[in-house]
């Protein structure tokens, strides 16, 4: 037989027993309800509400036979029916009325009377309420378990890749666009101003593009912050918490009412009533001390049970009893209590665990896509938008002494944003595919790393630069060509802009092991962190990324020296086949 089985037929032949002690010098129809108490308490709590109407039942039973009033035998059994509804039934209307039953069949025993009414219903409302507060907390419980193990189920690295897809999402449309419509507008300036070369389209050329660069470098410098530091969790799944120390009230209140007990034992009232509240005090007491036991707290409701015991004994077996039932199901009801009240809050400890597990990953992702959209951001938008800032000014400054050069900054202008523009759309179709990945670069794949260095080169040459090449064998894989051609591009794109009119040196060959880039340039030697000021930094990540070495700085011979140094085992890890 199952265990819950037993336990059910158990507690049936429990209170079968305790009606027949109690009620065998009551008439002898009075025993006729036993088969009722017996079924009904064994209904419990398969079939609540059927075994609360048999146990009902008998109540109305031993009423008709002639039960006297304050005999027990129906106490137990209807307290039993009552918590079982509360806890099992979410129908409060239910329970209302067969608390008022109760209370009715057992004050009308004797003749009917307010105090009786009065009694029996805090007494049979306080089990019944007993049941609910159970309950809910036997649901909350359930809730917090389901949400504990759907947390389990939850793949931190299935959770942080959909919070990085909301991420790049979010910020595609807070950057890009905006960066898209500044390009458009200062395009559209550039054409109108070509021909009248007006000084109004010029500057405003000029300020949108700074007002684009300012916004570029807020964004950038967002997108590198690092997360806030949370505290560390503890490991707390699958380990029990630490016990706490049971509070020491209720042993203060179990000792402190057992000596009110001896006390009133020694001259009790004559109308048993008059108890009520001491029998209260018991109630709560005992409840107090199950929901957190410890043995020293079993030891003081010992003791005020014992006390309890010889105040009633003055009233005969039916005191006693009474006391007997009272302790009983308030430390029933304590224990049921505390247990659930134990399994929430190791559902919460645990749900807490999970969810602190699953938002560090998801912090990290949202890191790393934060950071490798920072990288494009930078790398497809701030040195065309730069360099159309420049060529306005370039524009604004030959309109007068020379206005066919300042026609030519202004088609440079147009041009240059035409093909910002293709970035922007390249990195917004990559985003809406949800991937921002070096396969989704045109410069990437055999052969087209040679021509798009070959073109830029040619670009800035066109511009006026002076550049001096040296192009062997290249990388093939999509990461290190996507390597090779960002930092070559933002290399060449700052010593222009840093070094103006210095000869700039691109080299870009294998050395053994390595594929090696190096970009020099016989200027001042400035450092590239100026612009947005993360030139430097998303080149790093980038090499390191790739398990390169990266090192930026004033070359030996003057000027600046920038120096990448990629494996060419990577590459070949890297290359499709």
């Amino acid at each position: 037989m199952p265990h819950v089985e037993r336990a059910r037929w158990i507690a049936a032949f429990l209170c079968g027993a305790w009606f027949v002690g109690f009620g065998w010098d009551e008439p002898r129809a009075v025993l006729l309800a036993a088969p009722l108490v017996v079924v009904g308490v064994a209904l419990l709590p398969r079939r609540v509400r059927l075994g609360a109407a048999c146990v009902l039942g008998a109540s109305f039973v031993t009423l008709v036979a002639g039960g006297s009033w304050g005999n027990v035998e129906m106490v137990l059994a209807l307290a039993v029916a009552l918590y079982s509804l509360g806890r099992a039934s979410s129908r409060w209307y239910l329970g209302l009325t067969a608390v008022g039953l109760g209370a009715l069949s057992s004050a009308l025993r004797d003749g009917l009377s307010l105090e009786k009414l009065a009694l029996t219903l805090v007494l049979y409302g306080a089990t019944w309420g007993f049941g609910l507060v159970v309950r809910r907390r036997a649901l909350e419980a359930h809730d917090a378990v389901a949400r504990a193990t759907e947390l389990a189920r939850e793949d931190p690295t299935e959770a942080a890749a959909r919070l990085a897809v909301e991420e790049r999402s979010a910020l595609a449309n807070e950057a890009l666009f905006a960066l898209r419509t500044a390009i458009v507008r200062m395009r559209t300036l550039a054409r109108d101003a070509e021909e009248p070369l007006d000084p109004g389209p010029l500057r405003e050329i000029h300020e949108r593009g700074g007002m684009a660069v300012d916004e570029l470098r807020e964004l950038l410098g967002l997108l590198r912050e690092p997360p806030t530091a949370g505290p560390e969790p503890r490991e707390l799944a699958g380990v029990p918490e630490p016990p706490r120390s049971a509070s020491s009230l209720p042993r203060v209140a179990c000792l402190v009412l057992a000596a009110l007990s001896l006390v009133l034992a020694a001259q009790p009232p004559s109308v048993p009533e008059l108890l009520l509240p001491v029998a209260t005090g018991y109630a709560v007491t005992a409840w107090a001390t199950a929901v957190r036991p410890s043995l020293a707290s079993w030891g003081c409701l010992a003791v005020l049970t014992a006390a309890g015991l010889t105040l009633s004994a003055t009233y005969g077996p039916r005191g006693a009893g009474f006391v007997v039932f009272v302790l009983t199901i308030a430390t029933l009801a304590g224990l049921a209590w505390g247990e659930r009240d134990r399994i929430l809050r190791d559902a919460q400890r645990r749900s807490g665990t999970l969810r602190a597990r699953l938002d560090r990953a998801a912090d990290a992702a949202v890191r790393v896509e934060r950071l490798r959209l920072a990288r494009e951001l930078h790398d497809v938008a701030s040195h065309s938008v730069g360099a159309m800032v420049l060529h306005a000014g370039a524009a604004g400054a030959l309109r007068e002494r020379n206005p066919e050069r300042a026609r030519s900054a202004l088609r440079t202008i147009v041009t240059t944003g035409a093909d910002a523009l293709a970035d922007v759309d390249e990195m917004l179709a990559t985003l809406r595919a949800n991937r921002v990945d070096h396969e989704a670069r045109t410069y990437t794949g055999p052969g087209r790393l040679r021509a798009a260095l070959e073109r830029h080169v040619a670009a800035l040459r066109a511009a006026g630069s002076t550049i001096r090449t040296e192009i062997g064998e290249l990388p093939s894989s999509p990461a290190l060509t996507a390597t090779t051609y960002r930092v070559a591009h933002e290399a060449l794109a700052n010593a222009v802009r840093h070094a103006p009119g210095a000869a700039v040196d691109l080299v870009a060959v294998r050395d053994g092991d390595s594929f090696v880039l190096r970009v020099h340039d016989d200027g001042p030697g400035v450092s590239m962190n100026r612009g947005t000021g993360f030139g430097l930094d998303g080149l790093r990540e980038r090499v390191l990324a790739c398990d390169g070495t990266f090192t930026a700085g004033p070359g030996a011979s003057g000027g600046f020296l920038l120096e990448v140094h990629l494996p060419v085992a990577a590459d070949r890890r890297g290359t499709p086949s």
